[in-house]
């Protein structure tokens, strides 16, 4: 055959599968759009909007976000998008235009079998949770796979992963530990290399200082202040840490097993260290960056499922990162050996088959239960106000006052918090700066002065059921417990005084749930 007929005849052989992945690809983009089209923003999306746009400079983003406890990229993305466009859209825009491009990057450039890749693509985490709800995660799985298809091509794109390694860092505190893990694949890869005889290049030491840097600035940027943030982190004991250290080695996915959906999922994970024996730098990866989500979720804080997906993405990185290095600079196993290779490779294979599939399961059925219920009450406040010309310039309470955290996405209404005695559209929680506890005659009071000093009404979002009892309670056991209290006199007052405007609790996802009132 002709050599140009033969390359021709390659490239046709090659089409199904691009039009394969192409479909996907598509298939993908279409389901996220439509699914944060009908997505009401909550709190957790929306505050690092509020902070990006609000802040008078770059240098008091970068000062505020020690109060939140996560790094700065998303909000410097959130900040300079706002900017240009000058819109709120660009929260849900550009999460969805980052998880897309997220997509094309495994789809386009992951060596792993094409019904694989559609399997994680559907799964929870791209389709729903890092895509449709607003948050860094995206990013985290942007950057992660920008990595694996640079550093996939060796020497040439060395600087690239490092930036990209760098960038992941500072998307969060999971992704730093992701980073760190891949750093020390890159490190001990490095030292197999120098063993061969390959010494380090400029471009390698360059790399390395990028990295290093883009690390460091994440510590120096987010090394939470025990007087900023109430982390449980500063009240363990040394056997407290020692203890889960030991845990996490035993059980790197103890805390994300009833997320991926196979039983003795530690097992299996410790069954994928075997596997990886051969590749050093892979099983460093795998291992320190699931020992280091485990010591997250027992040091630091609760696993989340936003939290558990970073295990899915590391596993999956693996399984990229095996196929593409696989012939380079290890021997091919041999005889026995060989075999038990194979059979366990397949073994695992099975078990992974089994938790994308249940991910596909969870991601279909979330998005569609978004796009047919509400995820917050947040878009119906802001059409409510909005139905009233006499709201337009209203006051907004929330209480509890986070509540109205998500308020600013859709409504540019000055929102009050009580307990802060500030005006602003996130809440700072510092210890010792808030009560944790409040009642119905202070709100009322609070919105009478507010009114009277502003000569504007005053708008209440009332998460605290009025027909409840004279004590409640929300986030019990938390740093930030709240407690509410009213009396019988209380509540007649406040029913005399204003005027109910509607209750707003359909939300089925979150608690952004409450009924409306107005002290016109």
């Amino acid at each position: 055959m002709p050599q140009g007929v033969g390359r021709a005849h390659r490239a046709l052989a090659l089409s199904p599968s691009s039009v394969l992945g192409a479909a996907i690809i598509a298939a993908y983009a279409t389901t996220i759009v439509i699914g944060a089209a009908h997505h009401e923003l909550w709190r957790d999306e929306v505050v690092p909007l509020s902070i990006a746009r609000e802040m008078p400079s770059f240098s008091e983003v970068w000062r505020m976000v020690r109060h939140e406890g996560h790094p700065i990229l998303w909000y410097v993305i959130l900040r300079y998008s706002y900017f240009v466009f000058g819109s709120t859209a660009v929260l849900p825009v550009a999460s969805v235009l980052i998880a897309i491009a997220a997509i094309v990057v495994f789809v386009t450039q992951a060596r792993l079998p094409l019904w694989l890749k559609a399997l994680f693509v559907f799964g929870y985490i791209p389709i729903f949770e890092y895509s449709v709800l607003a948050r860094a995660n995206g990013l985290a799985m942007l950057l992660l796979f920008a990595f694996c298809a640079l550093y996939a091509a060796r020497e040439r794109y060395r600087i690239s992963a490092a930036l990209a390694l760098g960038a992941l860092a500072n998307t969060s505190a999971m992704g730093f530990v992701t980073a760190a893990g891949a750093g020390a694949m890159v490190a001990v890869d490095a030292i197999i290399a120098s063993r061969h005889g390959e010494r380090p290049t400029r471009r390698a030491l360059l790399a390395t200082a990028v990295y290093v840097a883009g690390l460091a600035h994440a510590v120096v940027a987010n090394a939470p202040d025990p007087s900023t943030l109430p982390l449980p982190l500063y009240h363990h004991s040394v056997a407290t840490v020692v203890a889960a250290v030991r845990n996490a080695i035993l059980s790197p996915a103890a805390h994300s097993a009833s997320f991926l959906w196979i039983p003795l999922t530690s097992v299996w994970l410790w069954l994928a260290f075997a596997f990886l024996w051969r590749r050093p730098g892979l099983l460093a990866f795998l291992a320190l960056s699931l020992i280091g989500f485990e010591l997250l979720f027992t040091l630091v804080y609760p696993a989340s499922p936003r939290q558990k997906g970073y295990v899915l993405l590391v596993v999956i990185a693996t399984v990229w990162l095996w196929n593409a290095l696989a012939r380079h600079g290890v021997p091919e196993a041999a005889g026995t050996l060989a075999r038990a290779e194979r059979w366990l490779g397949r073994v695992l294979l099975v078990s992974l088959t089994v938790t994308l599939g249940y991910q596909v399961v969870l991601g279909m059925r979330n998005v569609v239960d978004d796009v047919r219920f509400e995820y917050a009450s947040s878009r119906r406040l802001g059409s409510l106000i909005a139905s009233d010309p006499r709201l337009e310039r209203a006051i907004v309470i929330g209480e509890p006052e986070d509540l109205t955290e998500s308020l600013p996405y859709y409504r540019d209404n000055r929102i009050y918090l009580p307990q802060e005695k500030a005006f602003r559209h996130w809440l700072m929680w510092i210890p010792g700066g808030r009560r944790g506890d409040y009642n119905l005659a202070e709100l009322l009071a609070t919105a009478t002065e507010l009114r009277r000093r502003y000569d504007t009404p005053v708008v209440m979002a009332l998460g605290w059921w009025l027909d409840g009892p004279d004590a409640q309670r929300m986030y019990a056991g938390t740093y930030v417990e709240q407690n509410f209290t009213m009396s019988a006199a209380d509540r007649e007052e406040f029913l005399a005084r204003t005027e109910f405007l509607g209750r707003l609790r359909d939300a089925t996802f979150t608690d952004e749930n409450y009924d409306v009132f107005v002290l016109w």
